[in-house]
């Protein structure tokens, strides 16, 4: 015989304060012996997000050359989800609007940092071009233009701060090009595999399990966003339920807790979550 609870966001004890933590109350002591417990259905969104300030790592900075100066910028990246480019846009954005661009003599806005995302190498690149001492013919600056051209030929420079950004990208801590002149534009690739998201997997933890061959004993179900489109519903990968056997006792409550790989609570922006519980005598 086999008994369903299903959790929903009535049951969540952080609502509205990271959504990841599950509680449903017995009406009655219950006396658990040789039964298990397993996640039957589950039904959450997409909606955990990869940058963030509580995360430490939603600062970078770029050098812009101007005269005889740098100008030196720091960006504090909204909290949000974002791919490779998305941040190059980010980053794009910025820099219009602090001036720090040229327009090409076709009307294109011309920006001296890239960020690309290098699907076939698995790695992120990163360009900086040279900006010249004079305007290329038919060239111009914007309106807002912010900088003075340099003296001589000069790189526009990204700056990774010892902050867990490097991790997103693929780049330790340092000024990518480490001198700001030189001969060419630079180009680089990422020399560590880049995370986009510091979330590979979503663990979770019941409060009746105790599993002596885990190194987390107390978790009953893992998985991924399994390809689902940000703030799209994931699809459900449970086809067979793995049970997972309860620790003999009595209990008052089932308490699921929502972690990722690394037992860090993860923040879910949408409540919108249900977990069925399937409860059997084994």
């Amino acid at each position: 015989m086999s008994y369903s609870v299903v959790l929903n966001k009535n049951h969540i004890t952080n609502l509205g304060s990271g959504n990841n933590r599950f509680l449903y109350a017995f009406p009655a002591s219950q006396t658990f012996t040789n039964q298990s417990i397993a996640i039957s259905q589950l039904s959450m969104y997409y909606c955990w997000q990869n940058i963030k300030a509580s995360l430490n790592n939603n600062k970078i900075e770029y050098k812009f050359p101007s005269g005889y100066d740098t100008i030196t910028c720091s960006i504090t990246i909204p909290d949000g989800n974002y791919e490779i480019s998305d941040l190059n846009s980010m980053l794009h954005l910025y820099m219009k609007k602090k001036g720090h661009y040229l327009i090409d003599s076709s009307g294109n806005d011309v920006y001296f940092i890239s960020l690309t995302l290098l699907t076939s190498q698995y790695k992120v690149g990163l360009e900086c071009k040279l900006i010249g001492s004079t305007l290329p013919s038919g060239w111009s600056f914007p309106s807002n233009v912010g900088f003075d051209l340099p003296h001589t030929s000069s790189y526009a420079q990204l700056v990774i701060l010892s902050n867990d950004f490097q991790n997103i990208i693929g780049y330790s801590a340092n000024t990518y090009p480490s001198k700001n002149t030189g001969s060419s534009d630079y180009v680089a690739i990422s020399s560590s595999i880049p995370q986009i998201s510091p979330v590979q997997c979503l663990l979770f933890q019941c409060n009746l399990c105790y599993n002596p061959y885990s190194p987390i004993p107390s978790v009953i179900y893992a998985t991924t966003n399994n390809d689902a489109i940000y703030g799209s519903l994931i699809p459900s990968s449970i086809y067979t339920p793995q049970f997972n056997k309860i620790s003999d006792g009595a209990y008052n409550f089932i308490e699921i807790r929502i972690t990722d790989q690394d037992l860090k609570d993860v923040e879910l922006l949408d409540c919108d979550v249900v977990i069925m519980l399937q409860i059997k005598s084994n």
